[in-house]
């Protein structure tokens, strides 16, 4: 009996012992935390320099042209986006008939009366087709606009980098014609002002 207890004991132990130096083996024999890429036992860090350009801010290269246009204003005249190059150019897409649309002049004509027009021109483009010129005037005498008001005869809303499927529509445009800022909705000139002056 106590030789059977004996042996029992010592199976006991070289099991153990086994068990443990397999163990052993398992975690420090070489193995490491799976990174995504299987080595195959060799060294495949790449010492090679980066010299790729970081595109992680948006740049005047990586951000898109706005689609120019050449719209009629009201009073006479028009206007073409690309001869504004230079300038930042806030575009306010919106209707007469648009509520919003009124409460974004007040932001706009704050931002008018801080930059005015020599750094910074704001155009307010109407998008509804039917809307005469008159109609246009008598709003625009009717709230004060000292910015240009034109009508979007050649559906220029619709171009890709606007779209706009709801009024307002804020873009701001850069000082080489591209798109920097887009939001749909009142905008309030403190967010406008943000933008602008990270331009300037």
């Amino acid at each position: 009996m106590e030789k059977a207890a004996v042996i029992f004991v010592s199976i006991i132990i070289v099991a153990s012992v086994a068990l443990g130096g397999l163990g052993y083996m398992y975690f420090s024999g070489g193995q490491e935390a799976y990174t995504g890429t299987p080595t195959n036992g060799e060294d495949t860090t790449d010492t090679t320099p980066d010299t790729s350009p970081d595109t992680s801010d948006d740049t005047p290269s990586t951000l898109p042209l706005a689609p120019d246009f050449n719209l009629p204003k009201v009073g006479g005249g028009y206007v073409k986006l690309s001869d504004l190059r230079g300038k930042v150019v806030v575009l306010d897409f919106m209707a007469t008939w648009c509520g919003p649309c009124e409460t974004e002049l007040d932001h706009l004509d704050d931002i008018y009366e801080s930059y005015g027009s020599n750094q910074v021109k704001i155009l307010s483009i109407d998008v509804d087709q039917s809307e005469s010129e008159s109609l246009l005037s008598i709003y625009s005498d009717n709230h004060n606009i000292p910015w240009d008001v034109l009508m979007d005869t050649s559906a220029i809303n619709n171009a890709n980098g606007y779209d706009v499927s709801s009024i307002p529509t804020l873009v701001i445009v850069d000082q080489d014609g591209r798109i920097a800022f887009r939001a749909e909705g009142v905008t309030t000139s403190y967010t406008l002002k943000a933008e602008i002056n990270a331009l300037l």
